[in-house]
Formats: C-alpha cells, sequence, structure tokens
C-alpha cells in the first residue's frame, strides 16, 4: 500500500499531520473522518522511498509491544496517561524513547494518543492505531492496550514457529553453497594442474567445473557476483508492485505444502483481527475491514471483501461463508462461526478457533522442519558427493589410458 502524508484538523480546531498507509486517498479520507479529523492535505511520497525507509527506521514488534503492555498496566490502575507515559518512557527501547517523548508533549497540547502515534507509520501499524482509537473514543483505552498487547504476543509466537521451520533448510542450503563455491574455488585448481601433467581425457562434466573455477578466478567472478546481487535487490523491489505481488500470492496458493501453511496463517491473522475489533466494541464489518488491511494477500482480500459486502447488504457471516467458496475459510470454520453468531458468543468462538488453528499451524511447521531436515541433508551429500567423483573421474580413466 502506498503512504500518503497528510495534513488535517481535529473537532478542536488543531492542525495535525501524520503519514499512514491506504489503498486510495478516498480510504484515507474515509479513516480519518472515522478518528474526527478533517483532511486539509493529501501528498504521496515516493513508493521506493518508502518501500527502503522502513528497513532503517525499524523498531522490533517486541519493543512497541512492551511499551504497550507497560502503558496498559499504569493506566488500568488509575495513572494519568501523560503520567503513564512519563513513567514508561526509561524503560522502553533506546529508539523508541525519543519517539515517546514526542508523543507526550503532543497529547499535552491536546492531541489524542491515536493521531500522535500515526506521525511515525514505521513503528505503529494502522491496525495499532485504529485500536487504540477505538479505545479511547470508547473511554477503554487500557483494555485496548491490553487486547492489542496479547495479540501482538500471539503473532510473534506465529513467527518465531514460521522462522523456526525456515531457518533449519536455509542454513542447511546455504552451508552447501558455501561448500561447493570452496571446492570449485580452491580445491580444482590443484585439480587442473594434476591433470595437465598427466595428459588424461578430460570427461566434460568435469571440464565444465574447471570452467566454472577459471570464471570465479577472473573478473567476470566479480561481475557474475555483483549481477546475482543486482538481482535480489531488483527482485526483493519488484515485488513490492501490485501486479507483480499479485501474481506471486496466485502461484505460492499453488505449490500444495507451502499453501496450506500460507492459507492457516492468514486465517488466524484474520480471526485475531476480527476478534480484538469486536471486543473492543466496534461491529463486524469494521473488523473485517481492518482485517481486510492487515493481511498482504490479494487473494484473500477479495475473499474478505465479499464477506464484507455481505454484511452492509444485510447478510449473516456464517451464511456467506456457507454458500461461497473460500480458500480461507473452510465449512467446519463456517459452521463454528454459525454457532457463536446464534448462540450470542461468536468472539470467545473465534478465540477457540484462533487457538485450535494456532496449534495444528505449530504442529505441521514442527512435522515439516523434522521431516525435511534429513531430506536436505541426503541432498547436500549427494551434490558434494556429485563434485567430488566428477573431480576424480579423470584419475579413475587413467588406468585405461595407461592400458
Amino acid at each position: 500500500m502506498p503512504l500518503y502524508r497528510w495534513t488535517g484538523i481535529n473537532h478542536a480546531g488543531t492542525p495535525i499531520r501524520g503519514a499512514i498507509q491506504a489503498n486510495t486517498p478516498e480510504e484515507l479520507k474515509h479513516d480519518l473522518l472515522a478518528q474526527g479529523i478533517a483532511l486539509l492535505d493529501i501528498d504521496q511520497g515516493n513508493p521506493i522511498f518508502y518501500n527502503i525507509q522502513p528497513l532503517f527506521n525499524k523498531i522490533a514488534t517486541e519493543h512497541v509491544g512492551d511499551f504497550f503492555q507497560r502503558l496498559s498496566l499504569l493506566l488500568s490502575n488509575g495513572v494519568e496517561l501523560v503520567h503513564a507515559l512519563e513513567i514508561t518512557t526509561p524503560y522502553l527501547n533506546k529508539r523508541l524513547q525519543p519517539i515517546v517523548s514526542t508523543i507526550t508533549t503532543n497529547i499535552r497540547q491536546g492531541q489524542h494518543l491515536y493521531t500522535s502515534l500515526t506521525l511515525y507509520p514505521t513503528v505503529f501499524s494502522p491496525f495499532m492505531t485504529h485500536i487504540i482509537a477505538s479505545g479511547e473514543q470508547t473511554g477503554k483505552l487500557a483494555q485496548a492496550l491490553e487486547q492489542l498487547t496479547i495479540h501482538m504476543q500471539q503473532q510473534t509466537t506465529i513467527k518465531q514457529h514460521l522462522k523456526r521451520a525456515a531457518l533449519a533448510p536455509l542454513l542447511t542450503l546455504s552451508i552447501a553453497l558455501i561448500m561447493v563455491i570452496s571446492i570449485i574455488y580452491f580445491l580444482v585448481p590443484h585439480f587442473e594442474s594434476l591433470y595437465q601433467s598427466l595428459n588424461s581425457p578430460i570427461p566434460a562434466s568435469t571440464q565444465l567445473l574447471l570452467t566454472i573455477s577459471t570464471v570465479l578466478h577472473s573478473w567476470q567472478g566479480l561481475i557474475v557476483v555483483l549481477l546475482g546481487l543486482m538481482l535480489i535487490s531488483t527482485s526483493s523491489m519488484l515485488m513490492r508492485i501490485p501486479s507483480i505481488k499479485r501474481f506471486l500470492d496466485k502461484i505460492m496458493l499453488h505449490i500444495p505444502l507451502l499453501k496450506t501453511i500460507i492459507i492457516q496463517h492468514n486465517m488466524i491473522l484474520v480471526l485475531q483481527t476480527i476478534t480484538i475489533f469486536l471486543e473492543s466494541g466496534l461491529s463486524l464489518a469494521t473488523a473485517l475491514e481492518q482485517a481486510q488491511k492487515t493481511i498482504h494477500n490479494e487473494v484473500f482480500r477479495r475473499e474478505l471483501c465479499i464477506l464484507i459486502n455481505a454484511i452492509f447488504s444485510g447478510k449473516d457471516l456464517s451464511a456467506t461463508m456457507q454458500t461461497h467458496t473460500f480458500l480461507l475459510f473452510d465449512k467446519e470454520i463456517a459452521a463454528l462461526v454459525h454457532v457463536g453468531e446464534q448462540s450470542g458468543t461468536l468472539t470467545q468462538t473465534l478465540q477457540k478457533v484462533i487457538a485450535q488453528q494456532q496449534k495444528s499451524l505449530s504442529d505441521r511447521l514442527h512435522a515439516i522442519t523434522t521431516l525435511l531436515s534429513p531430506v536436505l541433508m541426503i541432498v547436500v551429500g549427494l551434490i558434494i558427493g556429485g563434485i567430488m567423483a566428477m573431480l576424480y573421474m579423470p584419475l579413475f580413466n587413467l588406468g585405461d589410458v595407461m592400458r
């Protein structure tokens, strides 16, 4: 989503500036009006700059969650917001301290907490600011911060499971790549001089290794490395282009093993978002709209759009899930949502579904990691063994030449 810098005015007539991500200027105007801010001016920043900027200004989610948790604890014990911010600031991450100090100053001048947070979109996401805005508007800021903290902790746990599942294969493949390059760069040249002294025929596979080694030792090898780094950098930038991202989203949902993990992860994220907004006292339609902004897969965003339109037209959530085929929600979840709607316990039902899906995802990732590690070791062994066989093949043929 593009990032817009905006200037507005609140109910008290105080000018406010900020920066926030939105799909369109109309969506931004709608979000600001919901927060009691009239939009005066808007400017879309350079998309390349804002794609690179968060890499340098990013503060870990754990530090932001720690800030919200400390603030929630103080507010729930009756401490005034400004005083709570002052108490919390010295115990925060060093990069977060000046940001919270500025927010404290803005609140003293009459701004709301959520409008001050929008000034730092790389630190506080629109999802966070909407939750806090609903808490301030309903007078339940402490509860909103507590719910937000729980949500962030759950998301951190899921991300840790995903990282652990991806770390082992990546580490194994990286070590294999380093070993292969080391063999070709350091070991193959010694064999080349040996082949020349023996004056024996060299198989095509061995000749290919010699050619690669020669290229790596020349200036052409440096060009190849630079081109590889440029390709990786360009690919990461191209994947942020909406049309390319949509195409990649569809491709990834056709990979059998990856498809289930992507669906389950996004389903948990959507259900958690819906739950936290419902607990904050907002409507189901608003919760679905915010859930749509939270996920980045375009296929799932379109499915949520169908649900949003159905809710606005007066249909039940479960009925829409049952009459349409969604990748994100299967028939079992639709049945559970129906039970929750009929009994008036939709939030509690969704919380049980989330806990069940989190355990299922964790077990699946653990099983994949356990099975994938030995398979990768075998593959690495075959690659290293194949290279060594190519190197010694001319020596094996030496006996035939001598006979």
